[in-house]
């Protein structure tokens, strides 16, 4: 892409909006974890950015927010839900649910959204904040002549990849994304992965990020692990880009 191309502006929505939605798809991917595939009522479309959430409700459960992991252009919405065996929304949403159940959505929201442009693209992903950098990855590579991008997914061992073939095919696909997963405790059986923690892989991979957009989701303390280094790169820190993640109790 030549430097002279202008970047791709986006905004976010000014305002939320409450929808009734369906459930129209599940997939159970870990014993603790399903994939939801959403449908807004009259087949409404949810007009939000890549790397947005969404505020969901069922019943008389309070609502809670979630990242939305699918590209802003499917007719469907799609949320990956981990239940803590506590109870709660998300042990209802993973228990519970099936195709035809309700909802209520309210969104979008959130400003780590997929900005485009001519820089390239890195996206750090930790457990299950791999949702919304599925979302603007899958974004950026349908844009024409988008530049390379990067993922790197840590999780604790290999059971927990379970987009691994879908990243795969992504990037066998499309030549300028590369996918490396790393794994904070290592089997004998996953000895071709990357062993560690990501802010340990990015500074065997990278000498200096100055000129890189960073997306970051994950765990707290993924997250507060992984800034520093990110700084000791070089990295710009307005082009750092995170919105607050918890696996309980606020937004998944």
């Amino acid at each position: 892409m030549p430097d002279t191309q202008p970047p791709i502006t986006t905004t976010p929505a000014a305002t939320a909006a409450v929808y009734h939605a369906r459930v129209i798809g599940v997939e159970d991917v870990m014993s603790d974890t399903r994939i939801l595939r959403v449908e807004l009522a009259q087949r409404q479309r949810l007009k939000f950015l890549a790397g947005q959430y969404a505020h969901l409700r069922l019943g008389d459960a309070p609502a809670r927010p979630y990242s939305i992991a699918s590209a802003p252009d499917l007719d469907h919405i799609e949320f990956h839900v981990r239940s803590a065996g506590q109870g709660g929304l998300s042990a209802a949403l993973v228990e519970n649910t099936q195709p035809g159940t309700e909802l209520i959505l309210e969104g979008p929201f959130g400003h780590s959204y997929w900005r485009g442009g001519v820089r390239p693209l890195l996206a750090l992903a930790g457990g299950l904040g791999v949702a919304p950098i599925k979302s603007i990855l899958e974004a950026h590579l349908s844009a024409a002549g988008s530049p390379p991008c990067h993922l790197y997914w840590g999780v604790r061992d290999e059971g927990q990849l379970y987009l691994d073939r879908h990243f795969r095919a992504l990037a066998q696909k499309h030549p300028r994304l590369s996918y490396i997963p790393v794994l904070s405790e290592t089997a004998s059986d996953a000895a071709r992965l990357r062993s560690g923690f990501v802010s340990a892989a990015l500074a065997e991979d990278f000498a200096h990020l100055a000129d890189v957009d960073i997306y970051l989701a994950g765990p707290p303390a993924m997250v507060a692990a992984t800034l520093p280094a990110l700084l000791d790169l070089g990295a710009d820190q307005t082009r750092i880009f995170s919105d607050a993640w918890q696996p309980e109790g606020k937004k998944e």
